[in-house]
C-alpha cells in the first residue's frame, strides 16, 4: 500500500513566511539503532534511514549540518553506508535550527540537506538512495553548493553497507514542495514523497523525474532505472498539470504492480486523483484505472492493487468533522467491485489504511477515543477486521496534555505519525512517530516496530531529538527519510 500526498501529508508547519528567507540548517552524527531486541519484540528485515543532525550555535546565530545514511539488518547494529562532512557554519538568524527540533519530523531534512529519495528492495538485500542539493533551501537562499557534482546522483549499496556504486543522475523533480500560505495559521504548507520503489525481482526502481511531453514541453514524468545496467527509461510523456495546488506532488507514490507494470496516480486541481497502469518499458500509453469509491466520496490514498486481492485505502466522505475544519476521512476496504467503510469516527485525521500481511485486518491511524483509552486525543494506531468488527487500539502514546491537532499535530502539544506500513514476510508494522511512550515532552521522534497485535513495540532508532547542551548549544538529531521492506 502506498499513500498518496493528501491532506494528511500536506503539512501545515508553524513558521512565519519570513523564515523561508534564510538558509535552513540540518545535520547528523550520533544516535543509532535501538539495541538488540528481546525474543518477544517485533522482527524486522532491512531498515535504511538518514540521520540529520543540526548543531545550533545560538549566541552566534549559526548552525552546522551533518547527515549520514544508516542501514540496519534484522537485529544487527546499524552500519553507516555514507557520511558527509559537516557543512557550515551557516547563518541562522531566525533560529531555523531550533525550529527543526520543534517540528520533530526527520523527513523535513530533505528540504535542506543532501539526502533525498530512499528505497529498499523487497527482499531487503539492496538500498538505493539519492544525493542532490539542487532544491535545498540552503541553495535557494544563497548558501552555495553543499556537495560537489561528482557526489550527486542515484546510488546503490548492499544492505551490509558494501558495494557502493553510482547508478546515474539525480532526479530533476524535487521530492518535496514548500509554498507560502497566508490562509494557513502557520504560514506555509509542504508535501514530501521520498520513497523509491523496487520491482518485485529487484531489477528496477521507479520514481518521478522531469522530461518532455509529446509536444516537447517539460513536465513531471514516471522514470525507471535498471539497477544492474543503469539504463534510464522515461516511461510516461504526460503534459504539465495546470492549476495544480503548488503544495501538491504532481505524481504521487508510484510502484510496480509486477515486474512489467507500474501503478501511479496524478494529482488533479480539484484535489481528486486519477490512477493509471503503464508498462514499465514505456512501450504503451498509460491506461486509466477505475477505483471504486462510495457515493460522494473519493479515494485519498493509493491502494496496493493486487488483482483479485483486497486492498485498503483512506476515503474522503461527505459531512462535517467533529474535530475541526476540513473534511471527514474514513478507512475503507476494497474487495473486487465492493467498498466497505470500516470506521465512522467523523474526524479529519483518520488515515494510512494498510492491510495486514494475511489480508484479514486493516491498520490505520486516528485520534479517536472509542474505548476511553485516548482521552487526550493523541494520534494512535488502530486495527479492525475486514468486516468492520473487532476494532482495537494498538498504541497508547501520550504527550502529557491534550493534543491540539490530533494526527495532524506538528508542534506540541500533540504528536503525529507517518509511514505506517506492514512487512509481508514478518507481518511487523513499522512507522515513524513524534509521540513518545513516557507521557513527557521529548521533542523528538523515532522509527518504531510492533507486532500486528500491538505487542513487541520497540524503537528502531535512538536519535536524541532536540536537546540543549550544558554550554547552551542546541542540538537537533532526527531520523528521516527512511525506507524498509514494509509495504507503505
Amino acid at each position: 500500500m502506498r499513500q498518496h500526498m493528501n491532506r494528511s501529508t500536506v503539512w501545515p508547519f508553524t513558521l512565519a513566511l519570513g523564515l523561508l528567507a534564510l538558509p535552513f540548517a540540518l545535520a547528523a552524527c550520533g544516535g543509532g539503532g535501538g539495541g538488540s531486541p528481546a525474543p518477544s519484540e517485533a522482527a524486522i528485515r532491512t531498515l535504511a534511514y538518514v540521520v540529520t543532525n543540526d548543531t545550533c550555535i545560538v549566541d552566534r546565530a549559526e548552525a552546522v549540518l551533518r547527515q549520514e545514511l544508516r542501514i540496519r539488518q534484522a537485529d544487527r547494529q546499524p552500519v553507516t553506508a555514507l557520511q558527509f562532512p559537516p557543512i557550515g557554519p551557516l547563518p541562522d538568524a531566525l533560529g531555523l535550527c531550533s525550529l527543526l527540533g520543534r517540528l520533530r519530523i526527520g523527513e523535513v531534512g530533505v528540504a535542506a540537506g543532501v539526502f533525498q529519495r530512499l528505497g529498499v528492495s523487497r527482499d531487503g538485500s539492496t538500498v538505493v538512495f539519492e544525493v542532490a542539493d539542487d532544491f535545498s533551501l540552503f541553495r535557494r537562499f544563497g548558501a552555495g553548493s553543499l556537495v560537489s557534482e561528482d557526489q550527486k546522483g542515484m546510488f546503490l549499496v548492499h544492505a551490509d553497507g558494501s558495494g557502493l556504486q553510482r547508478l546515474g543522475d539525480a532526479s530533476q523533480d524535487a521530492c518535496f514542495r514548500v509554498v507560502a500560505d497566508f490562509t494557513s495559521p502557520v504560514g506555509f504548507r509542504a508535501s514530501f514523497n521520498t520513497q523509491i520503489n523496487f520491482s518485485p525481482n529487484g531489477r528496477a526502481i521507479v520514481f518521478s523525474d522531469r522530461g518532455p511531453d509529446p509536444e516537447g514541453e517539460d513536465a513531471v514524468q514516471v522514470v525507471t532505472v535498471d539497477v544492474v545496467t543503469g539504463k534510464r527509461t522515461q516511461v510516461t510523456h504526460l503534459p504539465p498539470a495546470p492549476g495544480l495546488d503548488p503544495a501538491a506532488i504532481p505524481i504521487g507514490p508510484l510502484f510496480f504492480l509486477d515486474d512489467e507494470t507500474i501503478v501511479f496516480a496524478t494529482n488533479n486541481p480539484d484535489g481528486s486523483f486519477t490512477y493509471f497502469l503503464v508498462k514499465a518499458d514505456g512501450s504503451d500509453l498509460p491506461q486509466e484505472l477505475k477505483v471504486i469509491a462510495p457515493p460522494g466520496g473519493h479515494i485519498v490514498e493509493i491502494p496496493e492493487i493486487t488483482g483479485e486481492e483486497p486492498a485498503a485505502a483512506g476515503v474522503q466522505v461527505p459531512g462535517v468533522p467533529v474535530n475541526g475544519p476540513g473534511a471527514i476521512f474514513e478507512a475503507f476496504v476494497f474487495d473486487r467491485d465492493q467498498a466497505l467503510q470500516l470506521t465512522n469516527f467523523r474526524r479529519v485525521d483518520t488515515a494510512n489504511a494498510r492491510l495486514s500481511a494475511d489480508k484479514q485486518r486493516v491498520f490505520f491511524v486516528a485520534s479517536a477515543d472509542p474505548f476511553r483509552e485516548n482521552p487526550f486525543e493523541n494520534c494512535q494506531i488502530f486495527s479492525i477486521d475486514r468486516l468492520a468488527t473487532d476494532l482495537r487500539q494498538l498504541t497508547h502514546f501520550g504527550e502529557g496534555e491534550h493534543s491540539r491537532d490530533g494526527c495532524s499535530a506538528v508542534l506540541p502539544p500533540g504528536c503525529r505519525m507517518y509511514g505506517l506500513g506492514v512487512d509481508s514476510v514478518t507481518a511487523t508494522v513499522l512507522f515513524y512517530t513524534s509521540c513518545n511512550l513516557s507521557g513527557t515532552q521529548s521533542n523528538g521522534g523515532q522509527i518504531f516496530a510492533m507486532r500486528p497485535d500491538g505487542t513487541g513495540l520497540r524503537a528502531l532508532t535512538d536519535t536524541r531529538g532536540f536537546v540543549t547542551e550544558a554550554d547552551g548549544t542546541r542540538t537537533v538529531e532526527l531520523a528521516g527519510p527512511w525506507a524498509s521492506t514494509v509495504r507503505r
